[in-house]
């Protein structure tokens, strides 16, 4: 398709019956009436045999009208209307190109602009996938995103910018900051191709060109029935009233207090109102202490490592100085794989031989088999993906507290989160003679 750069802005009021503009696109006229609807009548000329397809949309992607083969096109704009687009496909020579006419509304004169297609016109349009169960809209400047759930749709926005003929990058606004990923495409006909490399991970989605208005559907926003009140509780209200669409989703954002944040292997991470650190510079210090600085604490007469390098001992000698005891009943107990004195005389092992036999297999590394959990971090539950055999699994919560416990016998696995509160946990798979040790976060 042979690709025409223009820009040309004319700009008058609603009283003014015509304006002509002289581009590759001179031969279409533009009619506005006082009553703010706006029509268009493609004129046989030198440049045009033949009008293929005429669309107007407006800033959400959102059809306002079509024709097909016609040489008159009509717009009737909502008084709200601030801005639309009218694109007309039209043969010129033995090219097919796309002239677009935007319309900008001020509260006293429309701007316009007219032109060719850049170098995003293929894109420009509504696709949709069966697979992923979505619609999305390019216009010049914006991808709309409706994620179809039963009878509504979840609504998502982006920028993007075209960077060759073979990608884009598209930039996302979430809380106040910025995420930018480039994305790979390929058009052939009616069908678009989108690739997403992530360091080798690559996912690839595939849509047909469509014209249906996802729009006519219900946002799944009205349906949202629970709210964050004024005491950080969540409360089911009336259909379309509330914030949020379950109560987990509430319970993971209504929160008092600023963000607090966990440290998790060395890295700072946001955790509600469920974190130790109030503050991501506060996180980082201790963290970033976690690999260079071993601390103990005392627990049940033994000396246990401090996950965080946050012990109330600096050494295991000190430690066990202040909280060794000459119990004869001691036992041990395994805990996330490790053995550890109970001096109460109720551990499940009698001597620390025993319990290193059952409780201390050698670890592996998870990219060694190949493990994923699909998603990390979840809501409701995870699933556990491996290139061999486990026969159980065990959670762990932060303090060490056995959460669950399950057998397998199998690949792959689905974690529920039942009544577990949102946080970070140990995950550790057992096959054969190996454990395999993970984390998870629940939101």
């Amino acid at each position: 398709m042979k690709k025409i750069l223009l820009a040309l802005l004319v700009t008058f009021g609603l009283n003014q019956t015509q304006a002509q503009m002289v581009s590759p696109c001179d031969s279409i006229d533009i009619v506005t009436s006082p009553n703010g609807s706006v029509s268009m009548e493609i004129m046989v000329g030198w440049n045009i045999n033949s009008p293929l397809f005429i669309v107007s949309v407006d800033n959400m992607g959102n059809v306002l009208g079509e024709d097909s083969l016609s040489w008159t096109h009509y717009v009737y704009p909502t008084p709200a209307l601030q801005t639309f687009t009218t694109c007309t496909d039209y043969v010129f020579g033995v090219d097919t190109l796309t002239c677009c006419v935007q319309f900008n509304w001020d509260g006293q004169a429309w701007a316009m602009s007219t032109g060719a297609i850049e170098d995003n016109e293929d894109l420009i349009g509504q696709w949709y996938s069966e697979e992923e169960g979505e619609y999305v809209t390019f216009t010049s400047d914006s991808i709309f995103i409706y994620s179809l759930e039963n009878d509504c749709y979840e609504f998502m926005s982006m920028s993007y910018e075209i960077q060759s003929d073979t990608s884009f990058i598209a930039t996302q606004e979430f809380q106040g900051m910025s995420f930018e990923m480039e994305l790979l495409y390929a058009i052939n006909n009616d069908n678009l191709t989108i690739v997403i490399d992530q360091e080798g991970d690559i996912e690839q989605y595939n849509y047909v060109s469509t014209n249906y208005d996802p729009s006519k559907l219900n946002l799944c926003s009205d349906f949202y029935t629970w709210i964050c009140d004024n005491n950080s509780s969540c409360v089911e209200v009336a259909e379309g009233s509330g914030e949020f669409a379950s109560e987990e989703e509430c319970q993971w954002q209504c929160f008092s207090g600023e963000v607090t944040y966990e440290c998790w292997d060395g890295d700072c991470y946001e955790a509600g109102d469920f974190g130790s650190y109030q503050s991501y510079e506060a996180c980082v210090d201790v963290c970033e202490l976690v690999d260079t600085i071993v601390t103990y604490n005392c627990i049940v007469g033994s000396c246990v490592e401090s996950f965080f390098g946050e012990g109330e001992y600096n050494t295991l000698d000190e430690c066990e100085e202040e909280c060794g005891n000459n119990n004869e009943d001691i036992t041990y107990e395994c805990v996330l794989g490790a053995c550890y004195e109970n001096p109460l005389g109720n551990g499940t092992y009698a001597s620390l031989e025993e319990c290193e036999q059952n409780c201390n297999p050698s670890a592996i590394e998870e990219e060694e088999i190949g493990i994923q959990l699909v998603p990390n971090p979840f809501f409701e539950s995870t699933l556990i993906l491996l290139d061999k055999v486990a026969n159980n699994y065990k959670l762990y919560d932060l303090s060490g507290k056995l959460v669950k416990h399950e057998k397998m016998n199998s690949k792959q696995t689905q974690i529920k989160r039942d009544n577990l509160p949102s946080g970070m946990y140990f995950l550790e798979l057992y096959s054969d003679d190996v454990v395999i040790r993970k984390k998870l976060i629940i939101q």
